[in-house]
């Protein structure tokens, strides 16, 4: 949990530093916002839970376990949205990445099945 509250922290500031750097359409941006939303979220319950497991360390079975349990669920679901929207971004649109020209016909792959 500590070890992915402090890379949450790290994402989020490579997150802002490339949101500034990488050049990117109007229709991407509102995907991009999303992203960084989700990002923030991610941060914010990761840290809670943290804190939180580090005060209630010593009280293992403890009364609000099962919501701890329940903010942990919605973690992972919170990372799963904003690693697909992360995808979406890299795979549809090229964010962040550079074109690769391809040549048409010259490339002939044959398959066998």
């Amino acid at each position: 949990m500590y070890l992915g509250t402090g890379f949450a922290l790290l994402t989020v500031l490579a997150g802002l530093s490339a949101a500034d750097s990488v050049p990117h359409l109007d229709d991407v941006h509102d995907i991009m916002e999303r992203h960084e939303a989700f990002g923030f979220w991610i941060l914010g319950i990761a840290s809670l839970l943290s804190v939180w497991r580090i005060i209630l360390k010593p009280y293992p079975l403890h009364p609000s376990n099962p919501f701890f349990l329940l903010l942990a669920g919605l973690l992972c679901i919170i990372i799963s949205l904003g690693a697909d929207l992360g995808g979406l971004m890299v795979y549809k649109y090229g964010v962040g990445v550079a074109a690769v020209k391809v040549e048409a016909n010259n490339h002939h792959t044959e398959h066998t099945q």
